[in-house]
């Protein structure tokens, strides 16, 4: 649950931050969820201890779940304002009609 949570609100975040850049954020979040993973493998196994955490195929599709959930809802929130901006034109401008 906090894996899911943390990504759909990174996702969340990065995206306001940088609304033109959605697939960016979502590869990179997503390669990152994985790549974290590995790297707290390999650190367990270079320092021949459990410094912190293991690597766990669950918590990458935890984090993939996160980054599908915002996707989801951003594709219905940001489609729904485009649709409500081209079926009422702003004031002053002309109608097509």
């Amino acid at each position: 649950m906090l894996h899911t949570s943390f990504y759909f609100l990174a996702a969340a975040f990065l995206h306001l931050l940088f609304p033109k850049r959605f697939f960016i954020i979502m590869i990179s979040l997503a390669l990152f969820g994985v790549a974290i993973e590995y790297l707290q493998q390999l650190a367990n196994q270079v320092t021949h201890s459990h410094i912190h955490g293991r690597f766990d195929k669950e918590d990458i599709f935890a984090n993939l779940k996160g980054l599908a959930l915002y996707a989801a809802l951003a594709l219905v929130i940001f489609g729904a304002k485009r649709v409500y901006r081209i079926s009422n034109p702003k004031h002053g401008a002309p109608n097509p009609e």
